[in-house]
């Protein structure tokens, strides 16, 4: 699959060199693996299943417990094997079977990504498209190659800290907008990552590039210290120490004195109206 493009899964053999050209994950196609035949009778015990998912990616993160049985369950009976991967690829492998073949495999592109499942979507090389992962799977696949599944894992950043951030692309990152209009400016480290700080003022700042322009997909909060917001009843001790012995009894003292609800007085007049209106009855 590619962004941009309809999705393209790699469901046969092919040659080296339309192998090559398919991949694009810098891990290029080698041979087709047979786990089992479906024909043999014992082909459900033979086929091969998925041994290893990376449930902390953004693709597969629904797919935890009981909701990634329709995963393990699934079996496959034929896959195409890769090529290691160079020491420069930037591909990432998501998912293996279980002899350790890679299942799923993806990666950059430029701006784009691309990702490459070694067997068939349909029911030729494998039974996965009946199983009640394929459909929500195929959705996220989507969602990924479009740039639209959030990725960027949640920047949780206080007042006081500082925050790194990492671009996408080949864009230069400058400076961080406060919610106030002040700019910080960023810091390159050796990894490729940006830091600012320390951070002064709560609420979102945005992330600039050249020419002051913001990347919305960088952009984060800033929140107070949790503990400024700690809503757990303070010791009389320490209110006495802050406030003074005097305040604090007298607010205690008021707290204490029980309030006569309304409805009660309500009650109290009604039952003095039905009185006087029986006495007037009986003159």
């Amino acid at each position: 699959m590619s962004t941009g493009s309809s999705p393209r899964w790699a469901a046969s053999s092919r040659s080296s060199t339309d192998a090559r050209r398919i991949g694009g994950t810098g891990r290029p196609l080698r041979l087709v693996r047979t786990a089992a035949e479906r024909e043999d009778p014992e082909a459900e015990a033979k086929a091969a299943k998925l041994a290893r998912v990376s449930v902390e990616h953004p693709l597969f993160s629904p797919f935890t417990g009981a909701a990634g049985e329709g995963l393990l369950a699934a079996r496959f009976y034929r896959y195409v094997l890769l090529e290691a991967q160079g020491a420069q690829g930037n591909g990432q492998v998501l998912a293996t079977y279980e002899d350790g073949a890679p299942a799923l495999a993806v990666a950059r592109r430029g701006k784009g990504r691309v990702a490459l499942f070694t067997s068939t979507v349909d029911r030729d090389w494998s039974d996965f498209a009946i199983r009640t992962s394929f459909l929500p799977l195929m959705q996220r696949m989507s969602a990924f190659l479009a740039g639209s599944l959030e990725e960027r894992a949640e920047q949780r950043v206080r007042v006081g800290e500082s925050v790194t951030v990492r671009p996408e692309g080949a864009e230069k990152l400058t400076g961080v907008r406060a919610p106030g209009g002040e700019e910080l400016a960023l810091q390159a480290q050796g990894d490729g990552s940006f830091s600012a700080g320390p951070l002064t003022q709560p609420g979102v700042h945005e992330v600039l590039q050249s020419g002051a322009k913001p990347v919305p997909a960088l952009a984060f909060a800033v929140a107070l210290e949790a503990s400024e917001s700690d809503l757990t009843r303070i010791p009389q001790e320490a209110l006495t120490a802050y406030f003074g012995e005097e305040t604090v009894q007298a607010s205690s003292a008021d707290a204490q004195r029980p309030e006569v609800p309304v409805w009660t007085w309500l009650i109290v007049a009604a039952a003095i109206a039905f009185f006087l209106e029986g006495t007037l009855l009986r003159k």
